[in-house]
């Protein structure tokens, strides 16, 4: 049974995708800043020290390595997605917006 307590591990795994490719000075400019400000304090909040050791880069490489075996290029793909959604909004400019199911994704947030 799930703890509804504790965000899923699909809602960790976004937000240390959005904090590795938003710490990465090869795609920092891909992550809004407001996103990846909001990933760094869920991720801190939530006492994971991801938000820090992603800033390392020997462990943004080992982060890198492992996400190249498993689901190669994802962390970005979170970063491009994002950005993609936030243009669409930001062209249409509705006046309202109905958010299902963001978690803890901080473009919900920035909408908001």
């Amino acid at each position: 049974m799930r703890d509804d307590t504790k965000p899923s591990r699909t809602a960790l795994i976004v937000l240390g995708g959005t904090a590795l490719t938003a710490s990465d000075p090869r795609w920092r400019g891909k992550v809004d800043p407001e996103v990846a400000l909001w990933a760094f304090l869920a991720l801190k909040a939530l006492g994971s020290p991801v938000a820090w050791l992603v800033k390392l880069a020997p462990v943004r490489w080992l982060c890198y390595r492992f996400e190249k075996r498993m689901v190669p290029g994802i962390s970005r793909h979170f970063a491009a997605r994002k950005g993609a959604i936030a243009a669409l909004v930001s062209e249409v400019a509705p006046k309202r917006l109905f958010v299902l199911g963001a978690g803890l994704d901080g473009l919900a947030y920035r909408f908001a």
